[in-house]
């Protein structure tokens, strides 16, 4: 896992601390780190990725569906449900 990203991620924004930790740490990279915005590549498919956009309305979760382009959104009150949604479906997509 690259802890400088990791550190980055936390210093914009703590709530996705934890799940930053474990798209790294299954070799995912981080594609977009910004305050709003914070997206992780999948390590074999340039098409897949993991986004989490964020603002006054809620947290948005865009996970990517397996063997498909195309991708499914959700939109969360908070950080625990997002992170649980987008733990959920990355434990499905290893699989």
């Amino acid at each position: 896992m690259n802890q400088t990203e990791s550190q980055n991620v936390t210093q914009q924004n703590s709530g996705l601390k934890d799940i930053t930790q474990l798209f790294l740490e299954k070799g995912w990279t981080i594609k977009v780190n910004q305050p709003d915005r914070l997206e992780f590549q999948s390590p074999s498919s340039e098409y897949d990725s993991f986004e989490f956009e964020l603002d006054k309305k809620g947290i948005y979760v865009t996970v990517p569906l397996k063997e498909s382009r195309y991708k499914y959104s959700a939109k969360f009150s908070d950080y625990y449900s997002a992170c649980d949604f987008a733990e959920m479906h990355l434990s499905e997509y290893n699989q």
